[in-house]
């Protein structure tokens, strides 16, 4: 049995919590991109339409995994999130997306931001910097980017590179125990982890 569905994955000009906004425009050329659970594992089912309308990314869907359509058809998932990379933003009180890559578009549990996680590091390298330790890296002439490895308590972990010193975490996303690796990447290599755990969450009796 496959359910399909039709929804919103990004809503244009609406700050989330951390202070990132996505502007139209930024999804333009969006093409089908895998369809995950939650940002993990394998593909869940196909994106069949994907594109930008007046009000943010709209995706059609199909969804084949039996278990998660099931879920789908009884109202259980109804949350839409994306991951992306940022390419261009413009940074004032808020950091405004301007363009962006998508790398992939998630059902979730419940819609993105209620719950998210907002993560900011701030670089050790700057220009002209050595490398004499291992912890300073130089900044490359193109500028920032990172490598960013989640390792949740359970389960399989995911790498993703970012291009500004910061991610949001949806609300999909457990984040209790989960360990955030981050490393800046130059020609010189990756330097070493700065490392984060978060607590685990434990409800009042």
């Amino acid at each position: 049995m496959s359910v399909r569905f039709a929804g919103y994955a990004a809503v244009f000009d609406a700050a989330d919590r951390g202070g990132d906004v996505v502007r139209r425009g930024a999804f333009a050329g969006a093409r089908p991109v895998p369809l995950l659970w939650q940002h993990q594992g394998a593909p869940v089912g196909e994106i069949e339409a994907i594109g930008e309308d007046r009000r943010g990314l709209r995706v059609i869907g199909r969804v084949e995994a039996p278990a998660l359509a099931e879920r789908l058809r009884r109202g259980a998932v109804t949350g839409l999130s994306f991951g992306y990379r940022v390419r261009e933003a413009r940074r004032g009180m808020l950091r405004e997306i301007t363009a962006l890559d998508l790398i992939e578009v998630s059902l979730t549990a419940r819609s993105l931001p209620d719950g998210s996680v907002h993560l900011h590091w701030t670089r050790r390298g700057r220009p002209g910097a050595r490398w004499q330790d291992g912890a300073d890296v130089a900044i490359e002439p193109g500028g920032e980017r990172y490598r960013v490895t989640l390792l949740p308590v359970a389960g399989p972990g995911w790498t993703v590179d970012m291009l500004a010193p910061g991610m949001r975490l949806g609300a999909a996303i457990d984040p209790g125990g989960l360990r955030i690796e981050v490393r800046q990447v130059t020609a010189a290599g990756l330097s070493p982890a700065a490392t984060l755990t978060l607590p685990i969450r434990r409800e009042e009796p």
